[in-house]
């Protein structure tokens, strides 16, 4: 007997996927103002209920009729146990139990983690059901979140179609990990603290240096919003500004800065600036988290 589906989520790729083999999907739940949301509004290639709150959700799943509820994305954990009976699904893009929680792949950038798509059995917990199916995505140099993100999408694709294929039947519990990491973005996150060291601010680069986000650091006691991050390594360089002290400027040149940073050089790049000139010899500060006001949010 074929089964029917409901799908509930943000994100496309799973849901094109589902169409494409031909499932029979009774609703398709969007969030709203999600990727999947702006996507449909314009190329509508499927019926579609946007949701603005989880009350509505779960009032369109008291409503529907569906054997397999399919989560890709949705913004709400949903009470299970107290649900109707069906198989509730989840895709989550990282490879369980690490990065549990909403910004997995940022994460995964920020801690120097494996990431990827995992199927499981949705609980009442958040992420903790047992694995259906899972495709990992190894973290490499080249790789930063605006392109992880687009690898994730065909890793959940890939552990989707992989589920579909197993009837959605557990493979086993979620494996024991070394200390597991719960990620979700909080907009200090995204200040840069020069105390933290080069590794770890370039490593926020990567999470978070994309067009909708970005990051900060401090001068004059205002904050530059800013989206690429390396290290300056020419000996020349690295010679020439020895002298100068921990965090001044030494270059300031089209929308980039460089700045003295334990012995090292390190440039901000794609830096916007609204506030005025900042200054070579001058000294950068490290953010604070009572800054984060006045974020771009």
């Amino acid at each position: 007997m074929m089964k029917t589906y409901v799908f509930a989520g943000n994100r496309a790729y799973v849901l094109k996927d589902m169409l494409a083999k031909g499932l029979d999907i009774h609703a398709v739940w969007v969030m709203e103002g999600s990727f999947l949301h702006n996507m449909l509004l314009k190329d509508p290639f499927v019926d579609y209920v946007v949701i603005h709150n989880k009350a509505q959700l779960l009032d369109e799943i008291e409503k529907a009729e569906f054997d397999v509820l399919i989560s890709n994305g949705c913004s709400y954990i949903l009470p299970i146990s107290k649900l109707k009976p069906a198989q509730y699904i989840n895709i989550h893009p990282s490879p369980l139990p690490d990065m549990r929680g909403k910004d997995p792949t940022c994460g995964a950038c920020l801690y120097d983690r494996p990431c990827g798509a995992t199927v499981h059995i949705m609980d009442d917990g958040i992420d903790t059901g047992k694995v259906i199916s899972q495709v990992i995505v190894p973290m490499t140099d080249d790789v930063e979140a605006a392109i992880l993100y687009q690898l994730c999408f065909k890793a959940e694709v890939m552990a989707f179609d992989e589920a579909y294929k197993r009837d959605f039947k557990v493979r086993e519990d979620q494996p024991t990990a070394d200390e597991p990491i719960y990620y979700s973005m909080k907009p200090e996150d995204r200040l840069i603290k020069f105390e933290k060291g080069i590794g770890y601010i370039l490593r926020q680069a990567k999470a978070f240096g994309y067009k909708s986000k970005g990051l900060y650091f401090s001068y004059n006691n205002e904050l530059y919003h800013f989206y690429r991050a390396q290290e300056v390594v020419n000996p020349f360089a690295v010679e020439y500004y020895k002298e100068l002290s921990n965090l001044q400027i030494a270059m300031v040149f089209e929308n980039s800065v460089v700045v003295k940073l334990d012995d090292r050089l390190l440039r901000f790049d794609q830096v916007e600036n609204s506030y005025g000139v900042i200054r070579e010899g001058d000294f950068l500060e490290s953010a604070s988290d009572d800054m984060v006001c006045y974020m771009r949010q």
